[in-house]
């Protein structure tokens, strides 16, 4: 979990005490220091370390006496230099002599050779500001403290970027507000047949309706569209279901499809987003929010085929807006031509989906890739809200699947959908080498709800966890659609406006002030991966990883490949699993292996042809604690003491320690007791643990380490349990 280059040694740190690990190192001489380690004593610390940083938030900064940089740990003595903060800019332009002014409020002079990290880890920024929403700075350490770079003899953080990024980034909370004013228009009574000729179903005409909000240099209804940045990227939501008429005091689910019109007050679930629509127009999207009361009552395969369909029918509009068609019968379909005429960027298209509407927009994403490819949209990113999987469950053949875009899913620990069925999608997508892989994130809320995350909904009792009694806090509304501004713009801005730093975000190295009083578990899987084992062969086979390599094992009680899922009396889907093992304590659906007992190693090998990993970071793998065990080896607030080893051919081991009490908690699942959540009670989540493979390499002075590993010739990876636990393990993977 530290990040640091390869070559350019400056390591960017968080120094929020919030943000950090404090106490004694277990296992480790308590008055020596490491290498990767700050401080000693009861005052040592294990820094998580990223390259984003909120305004406001202290940059601290040091060189990793891991890589030991050349020419710095040849200096005589002990030598000192200055560090400085500039602003970013590509590696070409850092020439010979050219003059360094730091923004910070004036350079740091440090010691620049120690074997410990804290000798040279020093504050470089307090409390980092800008009149910018993000900026990117680099770091330079001047050796020869001229005050001018010297290629080959300073440091400079990004030198070995090929991406040519900037060293780090101050970032604003996503949840701020954008430039841009907030236009708005609502299409309404557009009456439109969704059949579509490929299709053998047919349906009534459906009235397509929307709320779509813009960039604008002044904020009301149809106002211009701005031209200061045009043409602007696309995001669309769609909502689940939900009662879509309220009349004599009783709220309908079906009165649109079965009746036609509603005899009393139709409800606007689609309105519920508005908070997340004006907040992605002022940062530059058109955001737009369908509502589907016609469909509402429609409760079959049918329902989730229909909302990709409806999707797809209004990118058709947007297309057609785009281009100034103005005959598509619609009242105000040339006032919406003219609004949005050459302003929409159909390359950068993003999808929001909640319940329902979460299977909807990958529908979608599978509608889209049917087209013939000169009529597909360039759809790059989907997002869902505790969605739903009930096609999967309905047609045991196969479910919808993101195949194209990056993923991104959020859930809430106290969903009044039980088995969290959702999760399903998320552990099918982009599972081995034989897709093309896209990123996927997903981000588990404790306290959130199913209904919060939509404004009309939060409005209506009875609908979700009411009698829920739970250790855990509940999020109030405000409180939940909070976090979810953050984490959605921050999605669409990384995907769809290019906005890299926001990825830290989701892999956890990113804390947003705003947000630490909420407890989320952040999950980050990139498209470069090397899997060593997601243990969904055909058959369950426990000696046997998914590269061919062996596994052993000693010491432990209990170990056994199964499905991991919440309690499913249909096997989550899997084709033909009903009478495959299986574990209910999880969340979602996957395979994975149980390990339990008073401590144990889990060894799976890498083949041959598989053995150099020097091109990837980190060792991954996906962990949870279980607790309804029998015998309870876990108990509430229980730390899961791990630690991961890698073997080369010559028997070096690299091992480092990965316990919750080194980095970010491997989750006590949320408790759930009360109403119609009572079973099951907890439910494991299965969260990322990354170690940077540098861990393993390098040379160490702990004593059960005295080379560093050969990572192009890497045999084993070990997973030990040192403590008495039950564990869920999954998907163990090289990453980048």
């Amino acid at each position: 979990m530290v990040q640091h280059t390869s070559e350019g040694h400056v390591l960017a740190d968080v120094s929020v005490p919030g943000n950090l690990y404090c106490g004694n190192i277990h296992g480790f001489n308590p008055e020596a220091c490491e290498p990767g380690r700050v401080g000693s004593g009861s005052d040592a610390h294990f820094r998580r370390v990223g390259n984003s940083f909120e305004k406001g938030q202290d940059v601290g900064a040091a060189i990793d006496p891991l890589d030991r940089p050349k020419g710095v740990w040849e200096l005589p003595g002990d030598p000192y230099g200055r560090y400085y903060v500039v602003e970013h800019k590509p590696l070409e332009q850092w020439a010979e002599g050219t003059l360094l002014t730091d923004v910070s409020g004036g350079y740091e002079t440090f010691p620049l050779k120690t074997w410990c990290i804290n000798g040279t880890w020093r504050k470089v920024w307090n409390n980092a500001t800008q009149v910018e929403h993000i900026k990117g700075y680099d770091l330079i350490i001047d050796v020869n403290n001229d005050g001018k770079y010297s290629p080959g003899v300073d440091i400079l953080d990004q030198q070995d970027n090929q991406d040519n990024e900037a060293g780090f980034w101050v970032v604003e909370d996503p949840a701020t507000a954008g430039d841009f004013k907030v236009g708005t228009v609502e299409l309404v009574g557009d009456v439109t047949d969704l059949t579509y000729p490929a299709m053998d179903r047919t349906i009534l005409n459906y009235e397509a309706q929307a709320i779509i909000n813009y960039p604008a240099d002044q904020a009301g209804i149809e106002q211009p569209v701005s031209n200061q940045s045009a043409p602007y990227p696309v995001v669309v939501f769609l909502h689940g279901e939900h009662a879509d008429c309220q009349w004599d005091n009783f709220n309908d689910y079906s009165w649109f499809l079965d009746e036609g019109k509603c005899p009393g007050t139709p409800i606007p679930n689609h309105a519920g987003y508005n908070y997340l629509l004006e907040q992605l127009a002022s940062q530059g999207f058109i955001a737009l929010s369908i509502n589907t009361q016609g469909i509402q009552g429609a409760q079959s395969p049918w329902q989730y085929e229909l909302r990709g369909k409806i999707v797809m029918n209004f990118l058709d509009k947007l297309k057609a807006w785009n281009n100034g068609d103005t005959e598509l019968g619609h009242p105000n379909q040339t006032a919406l031509a003219n609004l949005f005429a050459g302003k929409v960027d159909l390359t950068r298209i993003g999808l929001v989906g909640h319940s329902r509407g979460g299977e909807g927009v990958v529908a979608a994403e599978a509608y889209n890739n049917f087209r013939a490819a000169n009529n597909r949209y360039n759809i790059k990113a989907i997002a869902a809200l505790a969605p739903s999987d009930n096609y999967r469950i309905d047609q045991n053949t196969g479910g919808f699947v993101p195949k194209t875009s990056a993923y991104l899913l959020l859930t809430g620990g106290l969903d009044d959908v039980t088995d969290f069925i959702g999760y399903r999608i998320y552990e099918r997508a982009y599972k081995n080498e034989s897709q093309a892989r896209q990123e996927k994130m997903e981000v588990d809320i404790y306290g959130a709800n199913h209904n919060y995350f939509n404004t009309v909904w939060t409005t209506f009792s009875g609908d979700d966890a009411d009698n829920v009694t739970t250790s855990e806090t509940r999020l109030t509304d405000q409180q939940q659609q909070r976090i979810t501004q953050s984490l959605l713009s921050a999605f669409f801005r990384f995907q769809l406006q290019e906005t890299k730093a926001y990825k830290d975000l989701f892999a956890g190295d990113l804390k947003l002030s705003a947000l630490l009083q909420i407890r989320y578990f952040p999950s980050y899987q990139g498209k470069n991966r090397m899997t060593v084992d997601d243990f969904e062969q055909g058959t369950l086979n426990d000696g046997v990883n998914t590269l061919g390599g062996t596994i052993t094992n000693n010491q432990f009680l209990i170990i056994k490949e199964e499905k991991l899922l919440a309690n499913n009396p249909n096997g989550c889907g899997y084709p033909n699993s009903a009478n495959l093992p299986q574990d209910t304590h999880f969340r979602g659906c996957t395979k994975g292996v149980i390990l339990a007992g008073n401590g144990g190693s889990y060894v799976t090998t890498l083949p041959e042809g598989k053995y150099d990993v020097s091109n990837f970071k980190f060792l991954s793998f996906k962990v949870a604690k279980v607790v309804d065990d029998n015998p309870p080896l876990n108990s509430v607030g229980q730390d899961i003491y791990l630690r991961a080893y890698l073997v080369d051919s010559a028997g070096n081991i690299g091992i480092h320690e990965a316990g919750t009490y080194l980095y970010d908690t491997i989750p006590h699942p949320q408790q759930r007791q009360g109403g119609h959540m009572s079973y099951p009670a907890n439910e494991a989540v299965l969260t990322n643990v990354d170690i940077p493979l540098g861990m393993f390499s390098h040379i160490h002075t702990q004593p059960y380490q005295a080379a560093g590993v050969n990572l192009k010739d890497v045999r084993k990876v070990v997973i030990q349990l040192r403590t008495s636990a039950t564990i869920g393990l999954d998907e163990i993977e090289f990453t980048q």
